[in-house]
């Protein structure tokens, strides 16, 4: 497996307007593509700087949405939820981080790219998200 760039960082939020604001006025960020993802039980908005971005999820409300967001919020509050790596190939990257004895779950993102995550058991406390590519962040 070979890490290529940093992509992001995502930060789990109680109130998604409010830390945009806070890290737009304070950072001078402009907030890009804003979506919800039903099934990661999020909103999240990007605000890119130079080759990455800051990632700012909240929960979603909805009572049948998946709640990861939320839990993270009720174990550990705000604060840093995941580092995403960029690798050349994710099939590759999981079978050698599963070979490593870490714990990897499969998602899709927001788009249907297939993504990764390692348990932050595994990972000294820290989850890591990991993705083919940078990832696109729209204008709109």
């Amino acid at each position: 497996m070979k890490v290529r760039r940093f992509d992001h960082i995502t930060i789990a939020v109680k109130d998604l307007d409010a830390a945009m604001e806070t890290f737009s006025r304070c950072f001078n960020l402009q907030a890009k593509d804003r979506r919800r993802v039903e099934h990661l039980g999020m909103e999240n908005v990007f605000l890119p700087f130079g080759d990455g971005a800051i990632e700012l999820a909240a929960p979603l409300k909805d009572a049948d949405a998946a709640d990861q967001v939320e839990r993270f919020l009720e174990r550990r509050g705000e604060g840093m939820m995941n580092l995403c790596l960029t690798v050349e190939d994710v099939e590759q990257a999981i079978a050698h981080l599963q070979k490593c004895g870490v714990r990897v779950i499969e998602h899709k993102d927001a788009d249907g790219d297939k993504i990764a995550m390692i348990h932050p058991k595994d990972m000294h406390g820290v989850m890591i998200e990991i993705r083919r590519g940078k990832r696109l962040i729209r204008d709109a």
